[in-house]
């Protein structure tokens, strides 16, 4: 699955869908630069 955002490849990807894909996956945890958006991604599942 491509998480880019537009085509500039140093643009910042779509990494909320990521982890939320990671977590329907069964993922238990994840080490993140921005907890924040993680510990969201896994509350909005």
């Amino acid at each position: 699955m491509d998480f880019r955002i537009g085509a500039d490849p140093n643009a910042r990807g779509d990494i909320t869908s990521e982890y939320e894909l990671f977590f329907d996956l069964g993922l238990d945890g994840a080490f993140a630069d921005q907890p924040d958006t993680a510990v969201a991604a896994r509350a909005g599942r």
